[in-house]
């Protein structure tokens, strides 16, 4: 289990998030994509104060793509510095994560 991982991406929007997410699926990079939409995010960017409506995605992968993914959602995104991380699975339903090993890249 401790070999699939849950990618955390933060989108400008909507549009971006389903054509990257579409992407990663189709490339069977992710096994799985959801778009969590209009997430409010408070953050300093050069100095300033900003908020922002965002679109908070979150993958299903093994670990071993994770680079894979972390360079595409940078070739493919408009941030300047997107939040791309991932966070290691210690147990659950092991079905799922036969099922996310299956639908990924082998």
């Amino acid at each position: 289990m401790n070999n699939i991982v849950q990618i955390q991406w933060t989108a400008p929007s909507m549009e971006e998030a389903r054509a990257i997410a579409t992407e990663l699926v189709s490339l069977r990079l992710v096994a799985c994509a959801n778009l969590v939409p209009s997430i409010k995010s408070i953050y300093l960017w050069k100095g300033s104060l900003e908020t922002t409506r965002e679109v908070k995605v979150f993958f299903k992968t093994p670990k071993r793509l994770f680079s894979q993914v972390e360079a595409f959602i940078k070739e493919k995104c408009s941030y300047e510095v997107p939040e791309i991380s991932y966070i290691s699975f210690e147990g659950g339903n092991v079905t799922y994560f036969e099922w996310v090993l299956a639908s990924s890249r082998n």
